[in-house]
């Protein structure tokens, strides 16, 4: 399957949300392909980065990893530090045998959260420590990213705490960040470990015309 596709139309060209040319003289711009980004990872077993690339149509830089176990190839948003030849794995289908035979047999917490909270990683909230700064944040168990996916920002793993009044399922609380916003969740859906990419571009300074300096977030 390709991993890009191009991407064709006029896009906004200067259009608002009901279809109004609203600023004049504005293009299609620069051909572009859109990179099919996987905010799933629900592939099992280890995935090599094979190297760091530059996606015009995100802040953040994504990463092209390779399935040991496949060979199979996709896109994921690479994290802060992420380098060629780093070996990152995805734990949402399961903790692997190998892994449990590795600690005795016996689930220990603390140790199994030193052996898979490396980053990159993709875990379960109820698997990533207390403190964790983490990206790529779920919603809804079952399904993909939806928070903390452009560049620089991240989210806290605050809190992780049972609530009696629905059948003693286990919750979990985590900050984002830039926003300080606090959002309370199940502890099944999916995060990534470390920062996103491009720290400085969260960050950038525009300067306007009457001198003024304000940031984008």
């Amino acid at each position: 399957m390709a991993l890009t596709f191009p991407k064709t139309g006029m896009g906004k060209a200067g259009r608002n949300n009901t279809g109004r040319i609203t600023v004049r003289h504005r293009g299609g711009g620069h051909k572009r392909r859109i990179r099919m980004i996987d905010f799933f990872r629900m592939a099992p077993g280890k995935h090599v980065v094979e190297r760091i690339e530059h996606d015009p149509n995100r802040s953040a830089h994504i990463a092209l990893i390779m399935s040991e176990l496949t060979q199979k190839k996709s896109y994921i948003v690479a994290a802060e530090g992420m380098r060629a030849g780093d070996v990152i794995q995805s734990y949402r289908s399961g903790i692997p045998p190998e892994l449990i035979k590795s600690m005795g047999g016996v689930m220990d917490p603390g140790m199994l959260a030193a052996k898979t909270a490396h980053r990159g990683n993709c875990l379960p909230i109820r698997m990533v420590p207390l403190g964790t700064q983490v990206f790529n944040v779920g919603s809804t168990v079952g399904k993909g990213a939806v928070f903390c996916r452009s560049a620089g920002t991240y989210a806290i793993v605050i809190s992780k705490e049972e609530n009696r009044k629905r059948s003693k399922r286990w919750w979990s609380s985590y900050r984002v960040v830039k926003c300080e916003e606090w959002i309370r969740m199940h502890v099944r859906p999916l995060v990534s470990r470390a920062i996103l990419t491009s720290i400085s571009d969260s960050w950038e300074r525009l300067v306007e015309s009457d001198g003024l300096v304000s940031g984008r977030l």
